[in-house]
């Protein structure tokens, strides 16, 4: 029985793991001078520049900013940054920031680009996760199991006492 639920769960496993090393996106480096306005882009920083702009344009820390290019500048990149959140009612606002850049400070412009074979890998991967789980813990038919016949000689219990019902 134990050696079953390692196979189940090493089944498991690795139907996940195309889920967990795939993904929809990646950042690839580019130059800064072939971005274009609306364009995603995680942009790396000299020190001193992170040092001079607001600390919640960084917020897992670091040098790194993520945002979209706003417009290009003379000197650089306009670039919109999120910094919070303001939730109207039931409606959820991005509060953003356009923070300009020279191209003096700027160590990497890397540009979110849509990675179509990681895509195809993650549904392949979500679908063999849900095939694994049907297979593991229930039956796909639906069908119901027949109760186990009922030895000879048993009866009803009670942890107390026993009630023969021949």
């Amino acid at each position: 029985m134990g050696a079953r639920r390692a196979v189940r769960a090493s089944g498991l496993v690795a139907g996940l793991l195309p889920v967990i090393l795939a993904g929809c996106h990646t950042y690839r480096v580019v130059e800064p001078e072939v971005v274009v306005p609306g364009d995603q882009l995680r942009v790396e920083l000299t020190r001193q520049a992170a040092a001079d702009l607001p600390a919640a344009a960084f917020p897992f820390g670091g040098t790194t900013l993520r945002g979209d290019l706003a417009t290009r500048s003379g000197t650089g990149l306009v670039l919109r940054v999120p910094m919070g959140e303001v939730m109207e009612g039931t409606v959820t606002r991005t509060l953003g920031q356009e923070l300009e850049l020279a191209s003096a400070d700027l160590v990497r412009v890397s540009r979110r680009t849509f990675e179509p074979v990681r895509t195809g890998l993650s549904v392949l991967g979500a679908a063999g996760v849900v095939v694994l789980v049907f297979k593991a813990f229930g039956d796909l038919d639906n069908e119901p199991d027949p109760d186990p016949p009922i030895p000879p000689g048993e009866g009803f219990r009670i942890p107390l006492f026993s009630i023969p019902t021949r």
